[in-house]
């Protein structure tokens, strides 16, 4: 078999934006960095970013925070060439005062981006996440988060295996307005296809193995 190829973060390539006719004001901005390389293409960006043009928030019932940050990018040239990239936090509630400081678990984030029949998502493993209350009922976050990512492939379906994707950093501040109706159909997207956040700590751990001893073994059970 081949050499396989270097694992890439959830980022768009310089060509998506190219190809895209990307519209909105942004509403923040979001670095990616791989932990580890095993390749540099010539014109890969040693650090990635995006600048989301929407982004709304809202409690559920269970009283939880909800983020969603997007960018969508229409071709002018083939559909297939469309681009989407959506994020989801799920905090544990409101900040109580003026600013709150939140730690990343499994199910804090999730992200997915498809470009020109590249699928790609992510969900965090650690890190931390501030939210600040502004006027006008919108709220300021930043974050420092990892996450470990996987792609889509026909005959695979989404690979690797979490325990084993490959982990990138992503940092990034945003500011965003209430908006349950459109937050919530952006939040779908990035729980599809079986990646909603439940037994997310079994799915980031090593599989478990059991030894098993025969009942007529002499060896001490």
């Amino acid at each position: 078999m081949g050499k396989p190829p270097p694992a890439r973060y959830v980022v768009p390539p310089a060509l998506a934006l190219v190809a895209a006719c990307l519209t909105g004001c942004s509403v923040g901005r979001v670095q990616v960095l791989p932990l580890l390389r095993s390749d540099i293409q010539k014109r890969e960006p040693l650090i990635g970013s995006i600048d989301p043009h929407e982004g709304w928030y809202w409690q559920s019932e269970k009283g939880t925070l909800h983020i969603v940050l997007a960018r969508r990018g229409h071709s002018l040239i083939d559909k297939n060439l469309d681009f989407t990239w959506i994020m989801s936090l799920v905090l544990e509630d409101m900040p109580a005062g003026r600013e709150r400081l939140y730690r990343v678990t499994p199910r804090t984030l999730r992200l997915c981006q498809s470009h020109a029949g590249d699928h790609r998502r992510a969900k965090s493993t650690s890190g931390v996440v501030v939210i600040e209350r502004l006027a006008g009922g919108r709220l300021k976050g930043r974050f420092h988060i990892l996450v470990r990512q996987q792609q889509f492939t026909v005959l695979g379906g989404w690979g690797p295996s979490l325990y084993r994707a490959p982990t990138s950093i992503m940092i990034g501040d945003f500011v965003v307005a209430r908006g349950r109706t459109p937050g919530e159909r952006l939040f779908k997207e990035t729980e599809a296809d079986g990646f909603d956040r439940v037994a997310d700590e079994i799915a980031l751990t090593q599989p478990f193995r059991r030894v098993l001893v025969p009942a007529t073994s002499t060896a001490p059970h």
